[in-house]
């Protein structure tokens, strides 16, 4: 399974954007929601839920922070996740929620921006049509396997927080960072804490 962003006003089959891959298997989404919500179907985002945060994945040579900031409206519809997992995260996402941008498959992985959801959980396009390399035969327009959410662009980071630095921190304070013991899954939860120690992270001088 692959996650990848498309800008929001070319979400038209066809169009082709950063990507990455999933490998964690997921199991359907339930009926049960972040916070307690219920929603009224199987594959319904969640509403009514307090503030979450996030990480998300994306290759830069594809789709990258700056394709998103330069974006007309600075959106970008995010696509193509085939993986249950991510894709049942996504459903629990709430407008104003936060997410790290992370530049995946590179020869730098990093965090290198911040977003944030404008839009949540729609139907995926790219699952319907034969022609779309995310096309799958066994989704129905009447009843979607696979979604995805609009992220805006808040802001880039003063530096990349590169994996390397990361999990100099795995064993303290970003012990429970999902990114250091779940790397492959493209959309991802970030606590509090974590979220909190990032951003101090981010002011501190680059290690050499």
């Amino acid at each position: 399974a692959r996650s990848s962003m498309s800008a929001s006003g070319a979400e038209k089959a066809g169009s082709k954007r950063g990507r990455t891959k999933d490998t964690d298997k997921g199991k359907p989404v339930g009926k049960k929601r972040a916070g307690g919500t219920k929603a009224g179907g199987d594959n319904e985002p969640a509403v009514g839920c307090g503030p979450q945060w996030w990480l998300v994945k994306s290759e830069p040579d594809e789709y990258s922070i700056e394709t998103l900031r330069d974006a007309s409206d600075r959106r970008g519809f995010w696509d193509g996740v085939r993986n249950f997992q991510a894709r049942n995260l996504m459903l629990q996402m709430n407008v104003g929620d936060l997410a790290f941008f992370y530049h995946s498959s590179c020869k730098v992985p990093a965090i290198v921006g911040v977003c944030k959801v404008v839009e949540t959980a729609k139907p995926d396009p790219t699952a319907f049509d034969p022609k779309h390399k995310y096309y799958d035969e066994k989704s129905d327009p009447d009843k979607p396997r696979w979604f995805g959410v609009t992220f805006e662009y808040v802001r880039t980071l003063k530096r990349q927080l590169t994996l390397t630095e990361l999990k100099t921190h795995k064993d303290g304070e970003l012990s429970e960072l999902t990114l250091l013991r779940v790397p492959r899954l493209s959309v991802q939860r970030v606590n509090p804490d974590c979220w909190q120690f990032l951003e101090r992270l981010e002011q501190q001088r680059a290690p050499d």
